[in-house]
């Protein structure tokens, strides 16, 4: 189901709207965390996210590897 929505700009715009209201609260950057095993890892590449590193996502059950990217301006 989730397929017939991909690609038509929601995520993007969800994106400009989360960074606008990150501007309005006076930021200038951002981090974003996605988990590794996530295919959106490639759309934070694209909008400019540098890699910095990969950590553990720390659950009761479960530790998750996610990767973060930094954006030095916003």
């Amino acid at each position: 189901m989730i397929k017939k929505y991909k690609g038509n700009g929601f995520g993007r715009k969800l994106t400009e709207i989360g960074i606008d209201e990150l501007k309005k609260l006076g930021c200038t950057r951002m981090i974003i965390g996605c988990l590794e095993e996530n295919p959106s890892n490639e759309y934070y590449k694209h909008i400019g996210g540098r890699f910095i590193k990969t950590r553990i996502f720390k659950l009761p059950n479960q530790d998750l590897l996610e990767n973060v990217y930094y954006y030095d301006s916003i």
